[in-house]
C-alpha cells in the first residue's frame, strides 16, 4: 500500500486542548477496531502542539481509520475552517546509489586534447 501522509496545520484561533482530546478519541476508537497493540504498532503519527501540527501516516488500514476519525471529530467539534490539510505524497523509496557505483560519463575529447 502506497504511504499517504496527511499533514494538519491549525489555526491560532483553535484550542490545542482540544486537538489533543480528539486525536486520544480517534486513538482510542480506532483501539475499539483494531485492538490496543495493533494501534500502537501500525499508528504511525507526529504532534507538535507548539506550532500547531499534526501529521499522521495513512499507508495502512488502521493509519487510514485514525485519519477519517480524526478529521470527522475536528470538522464536527472545531469547525471546517479550525485547520488546512495538505497530503504528501512521498517520493517512492529506493535505495541511493553508491557513487562507485553509477555510470561514468566519459568526457568529449577536443580538436586541441585530441591532437595532443
Amino acid at each position: 500500500m502506497p504511504k499517504l501522509i496527511y499533514k494538519y496545520e491549525f489555526k491560532d484561533h483553535v484550542s490545542m486542548d482540544a486537538v489533543e482530546s480528539d486525536l486520544a478519541l480517534a486513538l482510542i476508537s480506532a483501539e475499539a477496531l483494531f485492538g490496543q497493540s495493533r494501534v500502537l504498532l501500525e499508528c504511525d503519527l507526529a504532534a507538535d502542539f507548539k506550532r500547531r501540527t499534526l501529521v499522521i501516516q495513512a499507508g495502512n488500514q488502521v493509519g487510514q481509520t485514525v485519519n477519517t476519525l480524526f478529521v470527522g471529530l475536528v470538522h464536527r467539534f472545531l469547525g471546517q475552517d479550525a485547520f488546512s490539510l495538505s497530503r504528501i505524497h512521498p517520493c517512492p523509496s529506493q535505495p541511493p546509489r553508491h557513487p562507485r557505483n553509477r555510470k561514468k560519463r566519459r568526457r568529449k575529447k577536443s580538436a586541441a586534447e585530441a591532437a595532443s
